[in-house]
């Protein structure tokens, strides 16, 4: 009877250890996949600062209306504009087309190369234009490739780029400007990257807009 009674006590003791092990257990949910992070764009836009006086006569007015930007060297039409060339072939076709004036200047000519050589090679549809113009610029934001139009091959105006002209189109003083863009503005060449100051160019840009002077210091406005 002894037997009987612990082989029943064993009985009640394992169900009851049954029920407590189970609260034990944890549960096994099937996680839902997470939705696909979204890869943040990297801000790739650039600036440039332009001078649209090819063969030294500004085109400005012009170039406004039509809403475009030019750079000069026409008389190498658009054989430039061949992706296959590298840089040294790039600058060994300017060099043949334009032969006497670069024969024996070669720092000219390496301007010559990098001027057009952004213009047509490293602007992209989405960039920044600058144009200076006294105590002021243009801005401009990039909207075509490179375009070469024959018949102003003769007025050097051939090599273009389309452009929407932004702050209504009117120019942006340069009391709104930055010293680094200011200095930058400066410069001579013909087309020179700006795109380290990018935060500086939409700066003056909100600022000409606000017509309020930003705090250089703090990037605020007074």
């Amino acid at each position: 009877m002894a037997f009987k009674i612990d082989k029943l006590k064993i009985k009640i003791l394992a169900k009851y250890l049954t029920k407590s092990l189970l609260f034990l257990i944890p549960v096994l949910t099937i996680a839902k996949p997470l939705p696909p992070t979204k890869k943040k764009k990297m801000n790739n836009q650039q600036a440039f600062i332009i001078r649209c006086a090819p063969s030294g006569i500004n085109r400005l007015d012009e170039l406004l209306v039509k809403n475009q930007i030019v750079i000069g060297w026409s008389y190498t039409k658009d054989e430039l504009f061949n992706t296959s060339l590298n840089r040294d072939e790039f600058k060994q076709r300017l060099k043949e087309i334009y032969h006497p004036n670069y024969e024996n200047n070669p720092y000219s000519l390496g301007q010559a190369t990098g001027y057009m050589w952004r213009f047509i090679r490293e602007m992209k549809v989405g960039d920044l234009a600058i144009v200076p113009i006294p105590r002021a610029f243009y801005l401009g934001e990039i909207t075509s490739s490179t375009i070469y139009l024959e018949n102003k091959v003769e007025a050097d105006t051939a090599i273009r780029r389309n452009v929407k002209w932004m702050n209504n189109g009117k120019p942006i003083q340069r009391d709104y400007c930055g010293a680094g863009l200011i200095s930058r503005l400066k410069y001579q060449g013909t087309c020179v990257s700006a795109t380290d100051l990018i935060e500086d160019i939409k700066l003056a840009l909100e600022s000409s807009k606000k017509k309020s002077k930003p705090n250089f210091k703090r990037g605020v406005f007074r």
